[in-house]
Formats: structure tokens, C-alpha cells, sequence
């Protein structure tokens, strides 16, 4: 539809940290984003939305991580699980309704 090319344009211009493929499909499982102090001011936190949305409209995650000087990468790979896990079940729970409605 219309809305989803329009939010497809502004991804394409959008720059993400992250973003991990599906192996067997090749789409965007996940994107994630390092929020450093920079995101602090009134026109990162816009963009920041702008992002998010854009994001949410075509179906694709969002993981936002605290930027820091190093990372526990077994605690990174629980959360990015964990995001999965959650969005996965969001998208059934969505799907039942709308089977539901029909």
C-alpha cells in the first residue's frame, strides 16, 4: 500500500547501527540501534521517532541498546533473542485478531 512505500522511502535514507538477516530468507530480522548522548537532543529524539515508525510500519524490529565502551556479548545475544522472541509473538497475537475479525 501506499503508507508502506512511503515508510520504505524513508528507511532507505535512514542509517541503523544493525541489522541482522533472516539466513534462509534474507529479510530483516532485526535492526539495532547504539543510542549514545547524542540521542539526547530534541532533533535526534525526532528523527528517533521518525525511525521508530517507519520501523514499526514495515514490520521490521527495533532493538535500541545504551551505547557503552564494551559489551557482554552473551548478555547482547539474550536480549536480541529475547527482542525476537517478544516480536515473534506480537506478530501471532496480531494475526489471531485478525483472523478473529474476519
Amino acid at each position: 500500500n501506499e503508507q508502506r512505500r512511503s515508510m520504505g522511502s524513508q528507511i532507505s535514507r535512514l542509517h541503523l547501527d544493525f541489522v541482522l538477516f533472516g539466513v534462509s530468507s534474507g529479510d530483516i530480522a532485526l535492526a539495532i540501534e547504539l543510542d549514545d548522548r547524542s540521542h539526547e537532543s530534541a532533533k535526534s529524539q525526532a528523527n528517533d521517532l521518525i525511525k521508530d515508525r517507519a520501523l514499526l510500519t514495515a514490520g521490521v524490529p527495533l532493538l535500541r541498546v545504551k551505547n557503552d565502551r564494551s559489551y557482554n556479548s552473551v548478555e547482547i545475544g539474550v536480549v536480541v533473542r529475547s527482542t525476537l522472541n517478544d516480536w515473534k509473538l506480537v506478530q501471532r497475537l496480531n494475526q489471531s485478531s485478525k483472523s478473529g475479525l474476519s
